[in-house]
């Protein structure tokens, strides 16, 4: 499949997820750090501390998976290639997306309302 291609079907798979996923984050949130017993920046962190740890740990060896998978559809080759890219591109993520996602589930999210 051409690259492109791949990462399109990457995309839309993992879309249908992550909307599952962010669901699941604003209910544990509403269950564990309710809003009205802790305070909303609380409430925040934990969703971001959550997706963090497990949702961003989860797509981002997904995406080198399914990204490598699709190429030839060999999984030896395909569960290498996460294992070679995943530890960087976690550093790099988590460099810059969960300052990101506080600040965006502070002030527009609907988790942190």
């Amino acid at each position: 499949w051409p690259r492109t291609l791949r990462a399109t079907a990457y995309g839309t798979g993992i879309s249908v997820w992550l909307q599952a996923w962010w669901g699941f984050l604003q209910n544990s949130a509403n269950r564990f750090v309710p809003i009205g017993r802790f305070s909303k920046l609380t409430n925040v962190l934990f969703v971001v501390a959550l997706d963090q740890a497990v949702g961003a740990s989860i797509l981002n060896a997904g995406y080198f998976f399914t990204v490598s998978w699709l190429t030839d559809f060999n999984f030896d080759k395909a569960t290498q290639r996460m294992k070679e890219c995943f530890p960087a591109q976690m550093l790099a993520h988590l460099s810059f997306w969960p300052w990101f996602s506080i600040a965006l589930f502070y002030t527009v999210s609907a988790i942190s309302t």
